[in-house]
């Protein structure tokens, strides 16, 4: 595991392509699959990159995983399909929550994709919240909002008691989508369920 470089963008974007490709095709509509695919973007790596954590799992040379943690919100966790169910995924995640508690988090969030679920349950996530994105023309793409209280031990005197979790990034991206040059290509609406 190492931290991502500007020169692993290209291949990490493919990585990432490639997962949604595979993961999501078969369980989302295609609307969906771009909407996740457009919001894996270059400028989006990079964006995380600046404001927070992206690291990558590599081998000879190879990105096999990534993910990203900006504050207490974990995304962008994906394992390029050849090298699922090896540990890639749990190592990416061991990670990310190890450098949440570092900086004094006493909980992260994420948003849970259907095929992902049972992978962030079996890690101790629960699901707040069931929220579905209108991608346009009768299409949905389905989600949950999970948290996680860990288990901070000697780091727990630098975090904020009772500070708020900010989940449910991909409503946030569907509306800037529609605010700039899609031009409400998404659709204006979403549902959201508690």
């Amino acid at each position: 595991m190492r931290a991502f470089r500007s020169s692993d963008l290209e291949a990490l974007r493919q990585l990432i392509h490639a997962t949604i490709d595979v993961s999501y095709g078969d369980v989302y509509p295609p609307r969906a699959v771009q909407f996740f695919k457009d919001y894996h973007t270059d400028e989006r790596i990079l964006e995380r990159h600046a404001a927070g954590s992206v690291i990558v799992a590599e081998h000879e040379r190879e990105l096999l995983g990534t993910g990203a943690i900006v504050g207490d919100h974990i995304m962008a966790v994906f394992v390029h399909p050849d090298h699922q169910r090896r540990g890639i995924g749990a190592a990416v995640m061991d990670d990310l929550e190890r450098a949440a508690r570092a900086a004094g988090r006493r909980s992260v969030c994420l948003d849970v994709s259907l095929p992902s679920r049972f992978f962030y349950e079996s890690r101790g996530y629960a699901n707040l919240r069931s929220c579905s994105i209108d991608v346009g023309e009768g299409e949905h793409l389905d989600y949950w909002t999970a948290e996680k209280h860990l288990d901070v031990g000697e780091f727990q005197q630098g975090a904020r008691a009772g500070a708020p979790t900010r989940c449910g990034i991909l409503h946030r991206h569907r509306a800037q989508l529609n605010a700039q040059t899609l031009g409400g290509q998404w659709g204006e609406s979403h549902r959201s369920e508690k």
